[in-house]
């Protein structure tokens, strides 16, 4: 069913997964189009608006990143007793378990769980 009828203008509303493909929303070229990004992980959401909105900040603040155990196990607690108050340090924190963790599962660093 077209909703072309409804709207004036085309709408377009995707459910995203957390490791889904919402970065598809970022290489759109700009138009009349409007689309909803709505993800229940709020680290998710800030890291998608840190991407829009301040990117020379989160860049600049990713620059030195280091991929080391103690960095990924410091930014995992901070993150999840909620002690990084500001946007783009919390999407740093985010997008370095994202980009360490193992198969971005955001819980163990690097090749595999040591639980296992």
């Amino acid at each position: 069913m077209s909703f072309r009828h409804f709207f004036s203008r085309k709408r377009e509303i995707r459910s995203l997964r957390r490791r889904g493909g919402g970065w598809v929303l970022f290489h759109k070229n700009p138009g009349n189009d409007y689309e909803v990004y709505n993800d229940r992980n709020g680290l998710l959401v800030n890291l998608f608006r840190c991407v829009r909105d301040k990117p020379r900040r989160l860049i600049a603040k990713l620059r030195f990143a280091l991929n080391s155990r103690a960095d990924f196990e410091c930014n995992r607690e901070a993150l999840a007793k909620g002690r990084i108050k500001n946007a783009v340090e919390r999407a740093a924190a985010f997008y370095q378990l994202i980009r360490y963790s193992y198969a971005s599962g955001l819980k163990s660093f690097a090749g595999r769980s040591r639980s296992r």
